[in-house]
Parts: structure tokens; sequence; C-alpha cells
């Protein structure tokens, strides 16, 4: 099989590291992979598109692994606080550090309204509690240098 990627699908969510930009998009690709792998994302990308005559076109022109249809358009500005909420603390959801939201504990944050939500690492298997907040940027405390867990 021969597949053409676009790094930018995923290169935003990995960090760089000590990487050059090509060495980092051929990073991306691959881990974009693994991770789809595990998670069964990866089925539904090499699903033909639909509808049957963007298909059809796929088969002459090819497509972009990973591509959607229609085009998801990206929403510009900043997104609100309520869509945040809905997207970062909903549970399988995992950040740019590979870090997944397990569950919703009910418990008390320690930032202002905030509740703890229980988090797994993807590189080591690390639990740890974190605010609904923090969800978005956090980083593992056992192999990623981040703050401990509440």
């Amino acid at each position: 099989m021969i597949t053409e990627a676009y790094p930018r699908l995923w290169s935003a969510a990995y960090p760089q590291d000590d990487r050059t930009a090509d060495q980092h998009d051929a990073y991306s690709i691959a881990r974009w992979l693994q991770d789809a792998s595990i998670s069964g994302e990866i089925e539904k990308t090499f699903a033909a598109p639909e509808p049957e005559s963007v298909a059809m076109t796929g088969q002459v022109e090819g497509w972009i692994l990973g591509s959607s249809w229609p085009p998801v358009t990206k929403q510009r500005g900043r997104m609100t606080s309520t869509k945040a909420q809905a997207s970062t603390t909903t549970p399988g959801y995992i950040n740019r550090n590979r870090q997944e939201v397990v569950a919703r504990t009910g418990l008390q944050g320690n930032d202002h309204n905030q509740v703890v939500y229980l988090l797994r690492c993807h590189a080591c298997g690390a639990r740890y509690g974190a605010n609904g907040s923090d969800i978005f940027q956090r980083r593992c405390p056992e192999c990623d240098g981040g703050r401990p867990g509440l």
C-alpha cells in the first residue's frame, strides 16, 4: 500500500522535542498511526470517504490519510469555556501530550470552581488527578516532567 499523509494534521499534537521540522513530521505520522491503531481509529481512517461521488474521485486521484469529508472547517477565535469543557473533559479525550481523560472524580480541584479528573499517561500508564482546566496542557508527572497530580 502507498500512503500519502499530511503531517500538519497531527504534528501539533506531539511535542517537537529536539527533532528538526522534517524529523518531527515523520515522527508525528508514525506516532499518530500507532495511537490510531491502539484506539481503533485507524479502521475509520482507511474507510472510503462518503458520499460515493467523493469515494470515486478518491479512487482516481487518491485520498489523504486522515482527511475527512466533508472537510472540517476549523473555527477561528477563542473557544467558549463551555465548548472547551465539553471536549477536553470528556472521558477518552487525549491531549497533545498523550494524557487521556479516564473519568470525572467529583472531587473538588485546587483551582477556582474546578473538579478533579483522572488522567492516564499513554507513554507509561501512570494515573493521576488534574483540574479540568489543566487537561489540555497536562504532562505526565512520572515520565514527562509534569506537575504532581492531585
